[in-house]
């Protein structure tokens, strides 16, 4: 499977690689976001959802396992980048850093009240 980013949305786009090996999980049934409507003419890809639909959302990689997305966002009045960890199947996004590293990086001691 594979990633695009368009107009700070991501999408994740089925494979159209080779067969699983016994290393690898089943194929998980994404349900998270939304489908989108195929592009005219487009053959190479196939189930197209829009899984993010707000703030910057910028690289993802995928859980070992299949099942998860972890991606780095920045909502609106955040002032950094932080990293969430989304549930292909659920669609439930948890945010699983604060930014305050970065801030600090930067002198800053505590977030700034938003």
């Amino acid at each position: 499977m594979r990633i695009a980013l368009c107009s700070s949305a991501l999408f994740a786009l089925s494979s159209c690689g080779g067969s699983p090996t016994e290393s690898t999980t089943s194929a998980v049934e994404i349900t998270a976001g939304r489908p989108v409507d195929p592009l005219p003419n487009e053959r190479h890809l196939k189930n197209v959802r829009m899984l993010t639909f707000e703030g910057e959302n910028a690289e993802a990689y995928w859980s070992n396992d299949g099942t998860k997305l972890v991606l780095q966002r920045k909502g609106p009045g955040m002032p950094a980048d932080q990293i969430y960890v989304l549930d292909l199947a659920t669609g439930e996004m948890e945010q699983v850093s604060t930014g305050e590293a970065w801030l600090q990086g930067f002198g800053v001691k505590r977030l700034p009240d938003i």
